[in-house]
């Protein structure tokens, strides 16, 4: 059975507050109710990159957490594989 994956993050220095699906595709797709448009990212490489609406100047804020987000996820993934490892 498939399952949505939600997460909201709120640009502290802009106000922009998007909850966020994860598509079957890896696309996270958000609306922004207070533009009236979709937003979408893209996972490029080991990075999100703006896709449909999500490049913008006012998803800067929103495309750095993604970002650091993910960091924090490699580095939790790389610390369990090196503890699979010793155990």
């Amino acid at each position: 059975m498939p399952y949505i994956v939600y997460m909201t993050l709120k640009d502290i220095t802009n106000g922009k507050e998007l909850t966020f699906e994860l598509l079957p595709n890896g696309i996270l797709k958000a609306y922004d109710y207070h533009c009236g448009w979709n937003v979408s990212f893209k996972k490029v490489g080991d990075t999100w990159q703006g896709h449909m609406n999500g490049g913008y100047v006012g998803y800067k804020g929103i495309l750095a957490q993604l970002n650091l987000l993910q960091q924090n996820l490699d580095e939790v993934k790389q610390l369990m594989k090196m503890v699979e490892e010793i155990v």
